[in-house]
């Protein structure tokens, strides 16, 4: 039940419904959600990807060691000597275009996993920084957009509720709801007629916590590296690993969050549904002077039981 204050302003909005208005802003709170959403797929994406081919079993690695694999003749394989002896011919200096083109092939691999890999360029912003940085860096990066995540749910959520009641009040809550069903991309609202993907419904949820699960996986290997592998000593690089944990804590909890203002997103739209599919499309406004008499939902519903136990 809704104390005084916001039933009276609930009450002073409640004169007009333009109900177009109230659809409009609700969708646009919709879609800045799916806005932020986006950039918080790209932004674990690239994470990722980062990460990843760092790996010691990454593809640019697995390339470096082909072409100096001295039992591994790369060129001859792919200029296809066989069929082109000549280019085994060695010339004035020595060197025969498949030894050339090895040579090439060796500056060009290093050079490529030291600009792509080793450094991770920044898009939009035009800088690069060592790959070793990448907790640090990711990490600030995904708590901020978690934080914008977390914002534009409880902005959805409260636009959601605000005209819901309004959409009640003023008897359109069926004309509302399927309006607004049908603006939805992420969420997976019930619509009559249609049956409700399970996985597409929780697929939002589980984007939320994609950057928990992207950054514990690059810590868990940054200390593996140090640990098992012994790659750097402790000592030179305790405070990236403190710093990657702490950023990892912070991530998963607003990872957390995030799960559960989608939840509570779900919840409102299964309310509404079921109030629907119930055709229960009013309820109950109590007066001023009743919420401050009874204060709560349990004291009407109480007061209500009294009355039919007294009736039966």
């Amino acid at each position: 039940m809704p104390d005084p204050e916001q039933n009276q302003e609930i009450h002073a909005l409640s004169e007009e419904f333009e109900m177009k208005e109230y659809i409009e802003a609700t969708a646009d709170s919709a879609k800045r959600t799916r806005t932020v959403t986006v950039i918080l797929v790209v932004a674990s994406v690239l994470v990722a990807i980062g990460w990843y081919n760092s790996l010691r079993t990454s593809w640019q690695l697995q390339r470096i060691r082909r072409a100096f694999d001295p039992d591994t003749d790369v060129a001859t394989g792919f200029l296809d000597t066989a069929h082109r002896p000549k280019i085994l011919v060695a010339g004035a200096d020595g060197k025969s275009p498949a030894d050339r083109y090895r040579e090439d092939l060796q500056v060009a691999a290093v050079r490529a996993y030291i600009e792509n890999v080793r450094f991770i360029h920044a898009p939009f912003f035009g800088i690069a920084f060592d790959v070793n940085d990448l907790g640090i860096i990711g990490g600030v990066g995904l708590v901020i957009v978690l934080l914008l995540m977390r914002y534009t749910l409880s902005r959805e959520i409260k636009n959601l509720n605000v005209t819901f009641r309004e959409a009640v009040h003023h008897h359109e809550l069926s004309a509302f709801y399927h309006a607004m069903a049908m603006r939805q991309v992420f969420t997976v609202p019930e619509m009559k007629g249609e049956k409700r993907n399970a996985w597409l419904a929780i697929s939002p949820r589980l984007i939320c916590v994609l950057p928990a699960i992207v950054f514990a996986a690059g810590v868990g290997y940054d200390y593996y590296s140090v640990v098992w592998l012994h790659v750097y000593k402790f000592a030179e690089v305790k405070v990236t690993l403190i710093t990657e944990a702490l950023w990892f804590v912070i991530i998963l909890y607003l990872s957390i969050r995030c799960w559960e203002r989608q939840t509570h997103i779900d919840g409102v739209w299964r309310r509404y549904w079921s109030r629907l599919a119930g055709q229960r499309t009013s309820v109950i406004r109590l007066k001023d002077d009743l919420v401050e008499r009874f204060g709560s939902d349990e004291a009407v519903d109480g007061a209500l039981r009294d009355i039919v136990t007294q009736k039966g």
